[in-house]
């Protein structure tokens, strides 16, 4: 991330990778900070905001995840994946 700190896809990305289950590299509170460091570069990040959704649904907060989701689908409202 050092020749690309502002690169909210490169945020994005990683958070996948440290959010994807079972992977090698799974480590949910990497990949949360890796999302915020994308959303605080654009926080209208859909990818961003989805991703980030789903990692609070499987950490069990709910409540946290309905606001990503609702930006998300608000911004890409033609978007299943967010429906």
């Amino acid at each position: 991330m050092e020749r690309a700190p502002h690169d909210v896809d490169a945020w994005a990305n990683l958070g996948t990778v440290y959010f994807y289950p079972g992977g090698p590299f799974t480590d949910l509170a990497k990949a949360d900070e890796c999302f915020l460091k994308a959303l605080a570069i654009d926080d209208k990040h859909v990818k961003t905001l989805s991703n980030r959704g789903f990692l609070k649904m499987t950490q069990q907060k709910f409540q946290e995840a309905e606001p990503l989701f609702r930006k998300a689908v608000e911004l890409s409202p033609r978007t299943p994946l967010y429906l």
